[in-house]
């Protein structure tokens, strides 16, 4: 909510000054589950509900469009920055692919009902903590491996010429931090690591 709020002026002239495309409908989607989601997760734990299976299966679908929505800027991303690179970009459609089936799978495994405690309130039971584990892990596999393929290319975009007088912490700074990176390289890097964080 506070990420939403603080880039609600930029959103608002994202959408106001560019022609709709695919990017920007997913980013907007992105923006828009996550936030329906959390709303609707908070609301199915606070209110009292007498069926518990809409808002279970509501809470699903926000969570799914949201994951792969968001996974999918990445995988545009990716494509942009190695847009000469086929085999790149097809192993990070291949990566998309699995998250999106993975979390998809949410559909089956997770199920509510009322609390035994409270018979008013809804909980999820019956969720396979394997299935988690793996959906939770091929999300973060994908998103890290997308973050250090993009920071690696920038960095040796805009470095190529001047790394080899530059020592292995100098090098490291410009990777990390972007230090010795021209202003459109350090901004391209940490925009990159804002948004993954």
């Amino acid at each position: 909510i506070w990420d939403i709020l603080i880039n609600l002026e930029d959103e608002s002239q994202l959408i106001l000054r560019h022609a709709v495309n695919v990017p920007i409908l997913m980013y907007l989607s992105s923006r828009f589950f996550s936030f329906a989601f959390l709303i609707t997760c908070t609301l199915y734990y606070f209110r009292n509900i007498k069926n518990c299976k809409p808002g279970c299966t509501a809470a699903v679908a926000f969570y799914i469009i949201s994951t792969n929505s968001t996974s999918l800027l990445f995988l545009l991303r990716v494509r942009a920055v190695f847009h000469g690179s086929p085999l790149v970009k097809k192993l990070f459609l291949l990566l998309w692919f699995a998250v999106a089936g993975t979390s998809s799978l949410d559909f089956l495994f997770v199920k509510a009902e009322h609390s035994t405690t409270d018979s008013k309130r809804c909980i999820f039971v019956h969720q396979e903590v394997i299935y988690s584990l793996v959906a939770i892990s091929i999300a973060l596999i994908f998103d890290t491996m997308v973050y250090i393929a993009i920071s690696y290319r920038l960095f040796k975009w805009f470095t190529l010429d001047e790394n080899n007088h530059r020592s292995v912490r100098d090098r490291a700074k410009s990777l990390f931090i972007g230090k010795h990176l021209p202003v459109l390289g350090r901004s391209l890097l940490r925009d990159g690591q804002f948004y993954y964080l």
